[in-house]
């Protein structure tokens, strides 16, 4: 993922909350190639994802919920790489 920061301009997507919902559906935008802009209401970590940081659980026995584990456990490792942990 490239980011790239724009300080004028129109965006394809405009995302309201940068928690892990928001910055979900932030990536899910950016890697369809479109442009985004993340807004939240604070410059520092607050909420339901900083009291939640780093649980993650893919327990999913079988079916569609299974599928959408195992698609999530990909994103995360390449978030993991991009990262560099």
């Amino acid at each position: 993922m490239t980011a790239r920061l724009r300080t004028a301009g129109s965006y394809d997507v405009a995302v309201v909350g940068a928690g892990i919902v928001g910055l979900g559906a932030a990536l899910a935008a950016v890697d369809r190639g479109c442009s985004v802009v993340v807004i939240d209401r604070s410059a520092s970590i607050v909420g339901a994802s900083i009291r939640n940081f780093g649980h993650l659980c893919f327990t999913p026995q079988s079916g569609v919920a299974r599928d959408y584990a195992l698609t999530a456990r990909e994103i995360w490792l390449r978030l993991a790489r991009d990262a560099g942990f």
